[in-house]
């Protein structure tokens, strides 16, 4: 079936549905206008419409959400698909915009003293948040921000770049990184004020964990959190079960990078400006996720984001410099190391490599700047499916496992409670490191014989 046959198919189930089978009355006025399929067609963006206030609409949205497994179940009664899509609504503000968009026009008599304004009101928001995330950032005044541990670009680049949103907009922000970070991050504006969990102070009313839905997956930073904090979750990655600890979630698995999310945050929120020390933070987590805009995930939407943030003031050239180019020369060791240990199995069709403490104190290399380590094995001809063992501490293991299409290690990560994408997962596991490598190496042959009796 052709992909857009498909979403138009899975429209008119989903909206059928909502007015024969399911029974919430919060979806009464609801309007399915489109749906877009991801390119692993693994999810589904839901864009949908309400008659009604910016109350009835969250109580649209939540209806919705909570009619996802139901409606699901549903197209795969009515469709034989190799991959149900997980669905994530959004509501379609297209509509609204183009109201916008005649008053602007209308106004355009009122003349230069009006540019600033309507400027304002043709912000880029290809990712429209929650009104109830919205609003917890509009009610609320002191907030903490934190990614997970081990944190990439992604993580840090997001919650520099709202952290300094929110503190230009007059709101009190803790950033919280982590000492593990590689290098280059000391070229973010505002990485220099950011806290070690240990030297935060006071209270705060809200906590954000951004490309992040798990408490225990910020480690040291949960320390000392009252339980009195309203929680919110700005992630792009998708979650084993479907859920994830905040009171407010926003998961965009359509979205490039959890740095898009807080692009179109940032473009939602007219109290909220886009500096250039804002779009720089963001800029290094977009071109980090997409490969420097090579991967599977980088689309139309995500080189309008990169180029919006550019035009605020990011640095492309720099920053692609500091993030996807420069190495120290101890780093350059440590990738030999890693490349030598490359071990080809399953004909050729799996790589497994391993990362070692030993191999950093021997090469002064630190594990903290490998990131993209794992990609060159993508590279090697024949090679569809790739995981590289870094050694935590004894017996320890985290896993960065890669697919080429048209294979999905996020089933393989979420066997060993771990997640991600279709194309880029990880998990944490624990024992000898040959008894990792065969656990990993049994998943990952189950996901090349799955997809080969699909295909």
């Amino acid at each position: 079936m052709r992909e857009g046959h498909l979403e138009e198919t899975l429209r008119r189930i989903i909206a059928q549905a909502l007015v024969d089978r399911v029974k919430d009355p919060r979806i009464a006025f609801v309007t399915i206008n489109e749906v877009r399929l991801s390119r692993d067609k693994t999810s589904a963006q839901i864009f949908y419409t309400v008659l009604g206030s910016d109350e009835e609409r969250r109580k649209s949205m939540q209806g919705l959400r909570s009619s996802a497994g139901f409606l699901q179940s549903i197209i795969g009664d009515s469709l034989r698909l190799k991959t149900i899509p997980r669905l994530h609504f959004r509501y379609d503000d297209s509509l609204d915009r183009s109201f916008r968009l005649e008053e602007i026009l209308d106004d355009l008599h009122s003349g230069p003293e009006g540019e600033a304004e309507r400027s304002e009101e043709m912000r880029f928001i290809p990712y429209p948040p929650p009104p109830d995330l919205v609003e917890v950032f509009r009610e609320h005044h002191s907030f903490r921000l934190t990614t997970h541990v081990n944190p990439d670009a992604d993580g840090i680049g997001s919650l520099l770049g709202l952290g300094l949103a929110l503190e230009a907009a007059g709101k009190t922000v803790q950033m919280v990184r982590h000492e593990d970070g590689p290098s280059a991050f000391s070229v973010l504006p505002g990485y220099d004020r950011a806290v070690l969990p240990g030297e935060l102070q006071g209270e705060d009313e809200v906590l954000v964990l951004l490309d992040c839905h798990e408490l225990e997956r910020i480690g040291p930073a949960a320390d000392g959190l009252t339980g009195r904090e309203k929680v919110v979750v700005i992630d792009h990655h998708l979650t084993g079960d479907g859920d994830s600890e905040g009171e407010v979630q926003w998961i965009e698995p359509a979205a490039a990078a959890s740095a898009s999310m807080v692009h179109s945050l940032v473009g939602a929120m007219e109290e909220l400006s886009l500096s250039g020390e804002v779009a720089s933070c963001l800029y290094a987590g977009l071109i980090t996720d997409t490969g420097g805009f090579r991967f599977s995930n980088t689309d139309a939407t995500t080189l309008h984001v990169g180029g919006d943030l550019v035009e605020h003031g990011a640095d492309a050239a720099a920053l692609a410099e500091s993030f996807l180019h420069r190495r120290s020369p101890a780093t350059l060791r440590l990738l030999a190391r890693v490349l030598d240990s490359f071990d080809y199995r399953l004909g050729g069709k799996v790589v497994l490599a391993r990362m070692t403490r030993a191999m950093c104190e021997e090469t002064g290399g630190r594990m903290e700047d490998t990131e993209g380590f794992v990609n060159f094995a993508t590279s090697a001809e024949g090679v569809e499916l790739v995981a590289l063992l870094k050694e935590v501490d004894e017996q320890t293991w985290r896993v960065s496992l890669r697919a080429n299409d048209p294979y999905d290690v996020q089933r393989v990560a979420e066997t060993f409670g771990g997640g991600g994408h279709a194309k880029a997962a990880g998990c944490t596991l624990q024992g000898p490191v040959e008894e990792v490598e065969e656990r990993i190496l049994e998943a990952l042959s189950r996901e090349l014989q799955m997809e080969t009796a699909e295909g």
